[in-house]
């Protein structure tokens, strides 16, 4: 007699008959424990160069613009028209209509002709002008950064699950790089290099029409500064081991 076959499912004691399911990943697992601890660190470095280079930026932007504004302060008053200037013409004017109630053929004197400033006037508060511009928008930036930075740490640190934190964590990250934020950092010294040109050059021309030795003098330790700027910024393209780097 062939005894009847048992079920596989009630062998070893088993009584189920609905199957178990099995997990395949845990969300709370040590893989984001891991990532979430690896990304706070490179995070936490970043956000720290961040704040760095926009700490030295305000420094700098506030000494630079406090010397900018004392330049200009001396300089502006140049494009106004002397106030002895507009006293001399209405007197000329009244002298030439005196003259001609007095003295009907002969020709009045001419008037003084209404001068206004100077082109290198002009061109000097225009530079100043649009250096402190821009040196004032580098320090607003530097600050904008300063609060985002901030933020951006305090959204990916919130006390969430670990998948939940890494989610956060890997879109703001990429958020920070579609929306050009480390680019943002890396303008601000070149923003600066402008500025600080603009000025300059605002300085050698301001100081021609007084003396051509201190113009002279100025102009030659501007073009070093400039051509030693130009050899720093090319010395790490030619050679890699190179310690220096700018923008």
């Amino acid at each position: 007699m062939i005894a009847p076959q048992q079920d596989p499912s009630q062998e070893a004691g088993d009584d189920t008959t609905t199957p178990k399911k099995t997990t395949y990943s845990d969300p709370s697992g040590a893989i984001f424990s891991m990532y979430i601890t690896r990304a706070l660190k490179f995070d936490d470095e970043n956000v720290e160069n961040w704040k760095g280079g926009a700490d030295s930026i305000l420094v700098f932007t506030g000494l630079f613009s406090s010397t900018v504004a004392t330049f200009i302060s001396m300089s502006y008053p140049n494009l106004q028209q002397d106030p002895n200037f507009t006293t001399q013409s209405i007197l000329a004017k009244i002298s030439q209509q005196l003259s001609n109630v007095t003295n009907n053929g002969i020709s009045p004197a001419a008037s003084p002709s209404d001068q206004g400033p100077s082109a290198s006037v002009v061109f000097v508060n225009s530079v100043w002008f649009l250096s402190l511009v821009l040196s004032l928008t580098c320090a607003l930036i530097a600050t904008l950064l300063q609060q985002w930075a901030r933020r951006y740490l305090q959204v990916i640190q919130r006390n969430h699950a670990p998948h939940v934190r890494a989610h956060m964590r890997e879109y703001f990250y990429r958020g920070a790089g579609k929306y050009r934020i480390f680019g943002l950092v890396e303008a601000l010294p070149f923003l600066i290099l402008i500025s600080v040109l603009l000025f300059f050059t605002g300085l050698v021309v301001f100081a021609f029409p007084t003396s051509h030795t201190v113009a002279f003098v100025t102009l030659a330790i501007v073009a070093i500064c400039v051509v030693l700027y130009i050899a720093l910024t090319l010395m790490p393209l030619i050679h890699h081991g190179c310690p220096y780097y700018t923008p």
